[in-house]
């Protein structure tokens, strides 16, 4: 329920982001994105960790962090 709730959050303030007038609108709808984000992720490493085999546990648990820190950044 709570993936539910996280991925509502992203879709209304990444919706809401269009209809911003000021920089500091911005700053808050980013922000609250964000925090909608940071409820996704953690589940996202938890699905992908429970329902993969035993000898490939490690792999799911780092793939949602690593690329925003590794290849992708520039």
């Amino acid at each position: 329920m709570s993936l539910i709730i996280g991925c509502l959050i992203v879709a209304i303030f990444t919706y809401s982001t269009v209809f911003v007038t000021s920089a500091d609108g911005l700053a808050a709808t980013r922000f609250l994105t964000g925090i909608g984000l940071g409820g996704i992720i953690p589940n996202i490493v938890a699905l992908g960790s429970e329902f993969a085999p035993k000898r490939l546990r490690a792999r799911p648990l780092l793939r949602p962090a690593t690329p925003a820190y590794t290849r992708r950044s520039a």
